[in-house]
């Protein structure tokens, strides 16, 4: 027999509550009804399609919501099927058994757990109502152990007065049940708590009276995040079905408790994250913008929410074409996208690698995209004073090169004019180098011949051979290349 039938019609959390023992119209834990109902034989319900029996639930004069469902037959019409409630005339006459309970309360609780992203309050609850109901318990608890592994903080629990949900109801010591379902791989049973007198549980819950039960622990990453446990009033049988469900709900709670501290964890990055993140329709109108964002374009999230990028005067004119070709690619093809983008901010233009992811989690047709916008402007800024300097490097680096070929050429001429001069010089006589040092100072053929106890006749002759030999034409030109030669009368001294 089908347990189960697919498509809930979109009110699972509400129909999963009509099995767990949700009253009136809304949820109310049974810790807040009364403490240590006993269980009831009631009637049937509605769930998802589908017309069962339950056995027990609370005793209460309000009657069951229409909500959860175990197999027996098939019903198209919930509304008929509500008014089959009384034990008379309930159809089908079949009670679910134990196994179909276990499976729909399994079901239920998975269904739950989807849904759980923010809150674990429902689930937790929903589990204590399953534990109670499928085990045919008086009293379900759940906890989480506290920093010191110790004490139990009271989470959900069906028979507890309402006050202790919240609050520490014992501490785990190492002669408690709970102690041992710790250091245990599997739950532990304890048939009978007056004979069991070694293996004792909680005090809150021996104060009860019960008198037989079953505690395991909750792993969640591998690390005892809690207990559960479920006790009767009289010995009851603990099969080996019965274990393993419990094991399947503590599977269950420790796979929730590790996704919501996932999503708590992702929900922080995101949030407190350096980089910018934000969720925009079509229209690029905000959705939702973190801290980071809301810091950088100088508004807060109120204020940004609901208005577009362009109505916050965020998108340089000269790039809105390709903001909103990106956002209509992404959002026409499913497919993300990285690219580089400016966003004008208080401080200026700002350089964005910008990752757009569309959002799928609506449906299949993204209707938004996330936004996920790193600040590039820092690094462009390096990258372009890091090109700079590498100009500049080369730019000294060139007239380093030319300086030095500069210097080469000079000391080739100098050596040149240096070997031009010896040799010139070699072929002056003595007394053509002293007569070309009076002519650099200037000094008339006269002058020069009154000096050297000469005649002017002689200083001509001796002129007219220099000329040649410094490849010159006149007087002048001949001082001139003298200088040159350092063929002056200081430099003779």
């Amino acid at each position: 027999m089908e347990l189960i039938r697919r498509g809930f019609d979109g009110s699972t959390s509400a129909a999963v509550r009509g099995l767990f023992g949700s009253v009136a119209s809304g949820f109310l834990p049974m810790a807040q009804i009364a403490p240590a109902r006993r269980l009831v034989p009631r009637t049937s319900f509605h769930f998802g399609g589908l017309f069962v029996r339950r056995h027990f639930v609370y005793g209460s004069s309000i009657d069951p919501p229409r909500g959860v469902a175990c197999p027996a037959r098939d019903v198209r019409d919930a509304s008929s099927a509500l008014h089959h409630t009384s034990a008379d005339n309930a159809w089908p006459s079949a009670a679910p058994s134990a196994r179909e309970l276990r499976a729909i309360a399994l079901t239920g609780l998975r269904l739950i757990a989807e849904q759980a992203s923010t809150d674990l309050g429902d689930l937790l609850h929903m589990s204590a109502l399953a534990l109670a109901n499928v085990l045919h318990a008086d009293f379900s608890h759940i906890g989480r152990l506290g920093a010191d592994g110790d004490t139990l903080l009271l989470e959900a629990g069906v028979g507890w007065h309402k006050d202790l949900i919240g609050t520490v109801v014992g501490s785990c010591g190492d002669s408690t049940v709970e102690r041992h379902a710790i250091k245990s791989p599997g739950p532990i049973v304890v048939a009978d708590v007056i004979e069991a007198s070694a293996l004792a549980p909680l005090t809150q819950v021996r104060q009860h009276g019960d008198r037989s039960g079953i505690v395991a622990v909750i792993l969640a990453a591998g690390q005892p995040y809690g207990l559960l446990g479920s006790f009767a009033c009289r010995p009851t049988p603990i099969t080996e079905a019965d274990r393993q469900f419990v094991a399947d709900v503590t599977g269950i709670i420790a796979a929730a408790v590790e996704r919501h501290r996932l999503r708590r964890l992702e929900a922080s990055i995101i949030e407190d994250g350096p980089d910018m993140v934000a969720r925009l329709d079509p229209e690029l109108r905000c959705e939702y913008v973190n801290s980071a964002l809301s810091t950088t374009i100088g508004f807060d999230a109120p204020e940004a929410i609901g208005r577009t990028l362009v109505e916050l005067g965020l998108i340089p004119p000269l790039q809105l074409g390709s903001w909103r070709a990106t956002v209509h690619s992404v959002l026409r093809t499913g497919r993300e996208r990285k690219v580089e983008l400016g966003l004008l901010t208080p401080q200026g233009e700002r350089r964005l690698l910008v990752r757009f992811v569309p959002d799928l989690t609506i449906g299949q047709v993204p209707r938004s995209l996330l936004m996920l916008a790193r600040d590039l402007t820092e690094v462009h800024r390096l990258k372009d004073e890091c090109a700079a300097l590498r100009q500049e490097l080369i730019q000294q680096e060139r007239r380093h090169h030319e300086q030095v070929a500069r210097l080469i050429v000079d000391q080739r001429e100098e050596r040149k004019r240096s070997d031009d001069a010896a040799l010139i010089v070699a072929q002056l006589t003595r007394r053509e180098v002293e007569i070309l040092g009076m002519l650099t100072e200037g000094l008339t053929n006269r002058q020069i011949a009154a000096l050297l106890y000469v005649s002017p006749g002689t200083v001509r002759n001796h002129l007219g051979r220099i000329f040649p030999k410094l490849d010159v034409a006149d007087r002048t030109r001949a001082a001139v290349r003298a200088v040159e030669l350092g063929l002056t009368r200081a430099a003779e001294v």
